[in-house]
């Protein structure tokens, strides 16, 4: 038996660091590795081999001291960690793995994900999508806000082109300055949009031509996340032309445009685009009676939120 599956036996034994801040003990192999290897190495050369048991008194006599020393190692893993989470602000260095987990503990209740519905109708499929994907940000801490389009005042954009020569919109009276601050103070932004032929709501429409202030001269939004999602009634009535649409508008107000698939598994669906169709039997179409009933869609928009917020904690 390897030294390396030889640490990992023995930390199960013992429960050395199993879940220390939350972590894995894969996380900690490296770390286990290093510390017990002389440990072992040493025992071994003392039996004077693996094979040479045939003192059975001195051989137990080992045993009994090398589980000691296992338990000397864990309680002092155990006080390391601790000492480490009591005293961030020394001057003594992190492990890695233990800063990074830290830092993201420290600034996720900074982080901020907006979701803007546009549908016409309040809190149904779109919505639900939104709030998918919403809830595996709120699952590390991550605040969030949903938006509907249709609760807000809209102008459309009058085509003054005040934004060609500085970053301001001449219309001040109605909700597009109170979004564009929202969205200004967000790290992700996630649009979706049920299928109006073969594009997005006139709503949703009106609202992204007036965003045209926040581009023109220069892209404030430049660098953070970005998600699309969209909802139809056909199984191919338009959800690729209008995600395009949606994702092609975040990519020119400069966000990293965030994929809906796993990247540890194969490819079940190109984006979180839902179907209200489930099957015809004859000439008679059968309707989901919501997207909850999607599987595949409620699966994408749950991979879309982890994957936001993987990236998140990276950045």
């Amino acid at each position: 038996m390897g030294t390396g599956s030889t640490v990992v036996r023995i930390a199960s034994r013992y429960d050395i660091g199993i879940s220390v801040v939350g972590s894995p003990i894969h996380r900690f192999g490296k770390y286990l590795r290093g510390c017990l290897k002389n440990a072992l190495l040493s025992f071994r050369t003392e039996l004077g081999g693996v094979g040479n048991i045939s003192n059975m008194p001195l051989f137990s006599q080992k045993i009994s001291r090398l589980r000691l020393t296992m338990t000397i190692f864990r309680q002092a893993l155990r006080d390391k960690v601790e000492s480490l989470q009591k005293n961030m602000g020394s001057e003594e260095p992190l492990n890695p793995e233990l800063k990074m987990m830290h830092e993201w503990k420290s600034r996720r209740i900074m982080m901020k994900a907006l979701a803007i519905n546009g549908s016409h109708r309040k809190g149904k499929n779109t919505a639900t999508m939104l709030r998918l994907v919403l809830e595996e940000l709120e699952k590390e801490g991550v605040r969030t806000e949903l938006l509907e389009i249709s609760d807000l005042n809209i102008e459309f954009c009058r085509a003054c082109n005040r934004c060609l020569k500085k970053s301001e919109c001449s219309i001040q009276h109605d909700d597009v300055p109170r979004v564009a601050e929202k969205m200004t103070a967000s790290d992700a932004i996630i649009i979706g949009s049920p299928v109006y032929f073969g594009n997005v709501t006139g709503m949703l429409k009106a609202f992204m031509d007036r965003t045209r202030w926040m581009h023109m001269t220069e892209n404030l939004l430049d660098g953070k996340l970005g998600a699309a999602l969209t909802h139809a009634g056909l199984r191919n009535g338009g959800q690729e032309m209008t995600q395009s649409i949606l994702e092609r508008f975040l990519q020119h107000h400069g966000l990293r445009v965030v994929e809906a698939r796993d990247p540890r598994s194969g490819v079940y669906n190109l984006g979180p685009m839902g179907t209200l169709y489930d099957s015809m039997v004859g000439d008679e179409i059968h309707w989901k009676r919501g997207v909850m009933q999607d599987s595949l869609t409620v699966k994408t928009c749950r991979v879309l939120g982890q994957n936001l917020l993987r990236l998140l904690k990276q950045s």
